[in-house]
């Protein structure tokens, strides 16, 4: 983390974030940025040597550390001695939840709310831009308000993170719950594409159809878009164009069969649309990743951004091993005693979550604050 260290000094946290964010703190203001970002450093190089019986614990008071430093270095009206001293969340799981079970529910104000409402305004994704230039489509998130009551599981949450897709499916034997969708453009005649990856269809046509009907299930707005290609040598991925579907779209007649796939007919010029950031949904940006986003199941239609779901999902994490410590350890040992089945399914799913939280926490607070510091 020699970012979040390079930050730490408060001339180099001075001058970047009047590059940045086009203000300049003064002494006080700058002082107590730097003080969190050391603070949720020191945090973050604990839970590295940390057992895995109190790491949720570093990881979360870290998380909130590099939370403040965020909300005072973007909002130049913030005071650390302002800032909401409650969490925010507020731990509902039933007193023998197993850990899939375990639930939160997002209260009226507090830490997450402020953090929420910081890096909802973030979102915002950057195509891969085939003509040299650098096109770039925000998708604010949800704000606080609009969450206050909403009541999540970690399973829930752990479902919608991205890096953890492989390890959700084997743990739970379905499918997660974001789908990433590169964005290609402009092309000659403002032609756009953007490509996912599905079910595969083992060289069937009706299996083939089958994997567009659920790629347009599962992320609507393609429903708008021309297909244009299906490529088996790439993971089984689907390509659609910026035009609206024709009526034959999918008839065998105007699709061509190839060795590794299927293609359809090019869309002419006249018909592709420019609107394109209305017709790509609701994407979600993942930190360090360029090219396009996610598309990510709503939770009674909100979008929530991914550092939110950490922050929630560490706060479940934190609380599960102060209030709920023999649940915890019970999971721990891998075993089923004392008359309760093992509860062992999701350890994996759980430190898997926490390196990725060590890897892009840091790192999304760095670019914010100086962007392209991050190595």
């Amino acid at each position: 983390m020699i970012e979040i260290q390079y930050l730490e000094s408060t001339e180099n946290l001075k001058k970047n974030i009047l590059a940045s964010q086009r203000w300049t703190p003064n002494s006080g203001q700058t002082e107590a940025i730097a003080a969190c970002l050391r603070q949720g450093r020191l945090f973050f190089d604990a839970a590295k040597r940390a057992p895995l019986e109190i790491r949720p614990l570093e990881l979360y008071y870290g998380t909130s550390a590099y939370a403040k430093a965020l909300v005072l270095a973007v909002d130049r009206n913030r005071r650390i001695d302002n800032l909401q001293q409650a969490h925010g969340v507020s731990d509902k799981s039933s007193h023998n939840a197993r850990l899939e079970q375990l639930s939160i529910v997002v209260n009226e104000r507090g830490t997450f709310q402020e953090f929420n409402d910081c890096v909802r305004t973030l979102n915002r994704i950057r195509p891969i831009a085939v003509d040299g230039s650098h096109p770039e489509f925000a998708f604010p998130a949800a704000d606080s308000a609009s969450v206050v009551g909403l009541k999540l599981s970690l399973k829930d949450i752990f479902g919608r993170l991205p890096g953890l897709e492989t390890l959700y499916r084997a743990t739970f034997d379905e499918r997660e719950n974001i789908d990433y969708v590169q964005v290609n453009g402009p092309e000659e005649g403002f032609g756009w594409c953007v490509s996912v990856n599905s079910i595969s269809w083992n060289g069937s046509f009706g299996n083939f159809v089958t994997s567009i009907e659920d790629a347009r299930s599962r992320m609507p707005f393609l429903r708008r878009w021309t297909f244009q290609e299906a490529n088996a040598l790439s993971g089984s991925s689907l390509m659609f164009r910026n035009a609206e579907p024709l009526a034959n779209e999918l008839d065998p007649n105007e699709i061509q069969t190839e060795k590794w796939g299927f293609t359809g007919q090019h869309p002419a010029f006249s018909r592709y649309f420019r609107d394109i950031k209305s017709s790509l949904g609701h994407l979600m940006a993942a930190p360090g990743m360029a090219g396009g986003g996610y598309y990510m199941q709503p939770i009674n239609d909100q979008y929530i951004a991914f550092q939110s779901l950490q922050f929630l999902a560490l706060h479940l994490l934190s609380s599960l091993v102060r209030y709920r410590p023999a649940t915890w350890m019970h999971a721990l040992s891998r075993s089923a005693n004392n008359g309760r089945a093992a509860d062992d399914a999701m350890l994996a799913l759980i430190e898997g979550f926490m390196e990725r939280v060590q890897a892009t926490i840091p790192t999304f607070v760095a670019d914010v604050i100086r962007p392209g510091l991050a190595i």
